[in-house]
């Protein structure tokens, strides 16, 4: 299972904001090219969103599910790529002095790829993306909590 942990300098009320905004997701997972429609009710148990992952010339598209939904600070998610991989990401949010420490864990549960992934160099590759993915993540929490803030 791949693993990365990541601080937040924002609470986790303002982290969960962004995951409950499924149209966010093009942007902060690495590899996302868009989401394309999702269920008004995400991130409820159930819900999902259409995505496409990629560059042309292999652009694949599939859905991604909530399996747990505990806001602000759990959400589970089964990710398909299919053929190619079916995975459980789990992100958990917990408080921490000065914000939220977020931790963010990938299983892959299924497709073609899933076998291998638990091979050097598949746990550190995917690892380094996923903290790309909570880099990303971080700035939309922070940039966006920065932005109601100076609303207010």
């Amino acid at each position: 299972m791949a693993a990365a942990v990541m601080h937040f300098d924002v609470p986790p009320g303002d982290a969960w904001a962004i995951l409950a905004q499924p149209r966010h997701y093009g942007f902060w997972v690495t590899g996302s090219r868009a989401v394309h429609e999702y269920d008004p009710d995400w991130p409820a148990v159930g819900t999902t969103f259409r995505h496409s992952q990629g560059k042309w010339p292999l652009v694949l598209s599939d859905t991604t599910t909530v399996l747990e939904s505990e806001p602000p600070h759990r959400l589970k998610l089964e990710a398909r790529v299919r053929p190619l991989l079916v995975a459980h990401v789990t992100l958990s949010l917990e408080p921490e002095p000065g914000g939220t420490r977020v931790r963010m864990e990938e299983a892959p549960v299924g497709g073609v790829l899933a076998p291998g992934l638990h091979l050097p160099p598949w746990p550190a590759f995917v690892g380094g993306r996923n903290l790309e993915s909570l880099r990303r993540l971080r700035w939309l929490a922070e940039t966006a909590g920065a932005r109601e803030r100076q609303a207010a």
